[in-house]
């Protein structure tokens, strides 16, 4: 009996062990599914939604101090400076920016935010995704060596790289990285460009109208107006074609055929080019001169003596040169040229107790002429983008003792290349001349001292051309002034300016 008691206990010890084990099986693997559950989003949560626990990093464009990373407490908030607790958890990162959006709208102006969800392996930054790509076009420093010091100051998963052919940076980073790099590149170039001067030749002159044909000049005529096209003159590039026809050359579209037509299926009466084989007569041939109140501008290429052009037409009367200054600005610096008269007139005023006081004013008439040089590069060379603006004004009558300034302006933007010449011209001038010759007395009388008076009328029109000649200097050690050096070799000395002292026994002859 005594070994069946003891058989039976160790048989129930056994039992109680198992049991106690099957418990504990049980209540790990329920530990198990509610750790699970727990770690599911809820029923009904939208996928990738900002979970309690979650870390989120919030980044206010430009404001650092508004920025914050915080994990979202138990409620589904998070706690934002300046504004307090938002609400933005179970939605997705594109509802938690709009939510933060509207609330930062009443304090910031059209906030710019971001909301990011950070995972396990989050730092505290920006994820990869996040991140944005900013061009950036260079002025004056290369690219390529720029991009080599810039590559330091990239952040993990951030890029920087170059397209050489628009020297332009590519940077791929967070927002605050973005922001660092484009403080150095901005002074970096801002270093190169003080370096680099531009000398700007001008040439003012007063040209005839019709006379402008005569100048070498790439000016553009209209073509075919039912297709809306435009060609340029023979001078250009003769591959350039937009009519109907021979695409060799824009010549063939005006030769007259058999039937007396064009080749492009215009009548006759419209063609501007003949059929003349001598070339040179066809440049002479006038071209589209624009209207009063137009403005245009074209180019020379840089083998082309200007000054000769504008000497030639002098000569013959047919231009007038009214200035001729050379300017030397600092790359991106504006500069102005100015030939003005001050034109004196009287303002009148009644002060408070009633007297009457006057007191004389300065109106500045005549020419002015600002330029701003941007020097670029690019596969076949330095080119300059010149920002001009020329201004012609002149008196046109008074009104109340008051004098009336017509002006006449134009701005503009045209790239030139390194020693090219731009041409701006189309403000115009017309100027009425009378002359009233008579004998005295006699011309006064009425009918019959038409017989003893000559009257004179003539009008006249003139265009005012500005010539626009840029050279660049890499460094001031290249800047020569070949005038000056031009006008001290043809100087000569005629004799002392102050009487010198006489030599020691020399008598005087006078």
């Amino acid at each position: 009996m005594k070994h069946a008691t003891g058989a039976h206990a160790i048989v129930f010890a056994m039992l109680a062990l198992a049991f106690t084990a099957y418990a504990d099986d049980i209540h790990n693997s329920s530990a198990i599914m509610d750790a699970r559950e727990a770690a599911a989003p809820a029923e009904g949560a939208k996928a990738g939604a900002i979970m309690p626990g979650d870390l989120v990093f919030i980044d206010v464009f430009r404001r650092p101090e508004m920025s914050t990373t915080a994990p979202v407490d138990a409620n589904g908030s998070v706690a934002l400076p300046y504004v307090g607790t938002i609400a933005i958890g179970g939605l997705t990162e594109a509802e938690a920016t709009e939510r933060v959006t509207l609330a930062l709208s009443g304090v910031l102006r059209n906030p710019r935010v971001t909301v990011s969800k950070g995972g396990p392996g989050f730092t505290g930054g920006y994820r990869t995704q996040e991140m944005k790509t900013e061009l950036l076009p260079l002025q004056n420093a290369n690219a390529e060596a720029l991009c080599k010091s810039l590559s330091g100051m990239a952040s993990d998963g951030g890029s920087v790289s170059y397209d050489d052919s628009t020297n332009t940076l590519i940077i791929t980073d967070t927002p605050a990285t973005i922001q660092n790099m484009l403080s150095v590149v901005a002074r970096l170039d801002q270093m190169q460009s003080q370096l680099q001067q531009v000398r700007i030749e001008a040439k003012i002159a007063e040209v005839k109208v019709g006379a402008i044909k005569e100048l070498g000049v790439r000016w553009f005529v209209q073509g075919d107006h039912a297709n809306g096209g435009y060609y340029p003159m023979p001078s250009q590039d003769v591959g350039l074609n937009s009519l109907k026809g021979q695409a060799a050359s824009p010549l063939n579209n005006e030769i007259i055929n058999s039937n007396q037509g064009t080749n492009n299926g215009l009548s006759e009466i419209t063609r501007r080019f003949i059929d003349e084989p001598n070339f040179d007569r066809r440049l002479n041939i006038p071209i589209q001169i624009a209207k009063t109140g137009q403005m245009f501008f074209g180019y020379m290429n840089s083998g082309i003596d200007l000054g000769l052009l504008i000497d030639a037409l002098v000569a013959d009367d047919n231009a007038e040169l009214l200035a001729n200054p050379n300017i030397l600005t600092v790359n991106h610096r504006q500069a102005e040229i100015k030939m003005t008269d001050e034109f004196p007139y009287t303002e009148f005023g009644t002060e408070v107790s009633g007297r009457a006081n006057f007191s004389t004013r300065f109106l500045d008439l005549g020419i002015k002429m600002v330029v701003t040089p941007h020097v670029y590069r690019d596969e076949q060379g330095k080119y300059v983008k010149l920002e001009f603006e020329p201004e012609v004004s002149f008196p046109s009558g008074s009104n109340n003792g008051v004098p009336i300034r017509s002006v006449r302006s134009y701005r503009g933007e045209s790239n030139v290349r390194d020693g090219q010449t731009l041409v701006v011209g189309g403000i115009y001038r017309n100027d009425l001349r009378h002359v009233e010759q008579r004998v005295p007395g006699v011309g006064k009388l009425p009918v019959i001292g038409n017989l003893f008076k000559h009257n004179e009328k003539s009008r006249s029109q003139t265009e005012l051309m500005v010539f626009l000649t840029p050279t660049v200097h890499d460094s001031p050690e290249t800047v020569t002034w070949d005038r000056m050096l031009d006008v001290t070799a043809k100087s000569e000395i005629v004799g002392p300016a102050i009487g010198a002292p006489l030599a020691h026994n020399e008598a005087r002859r006078d």
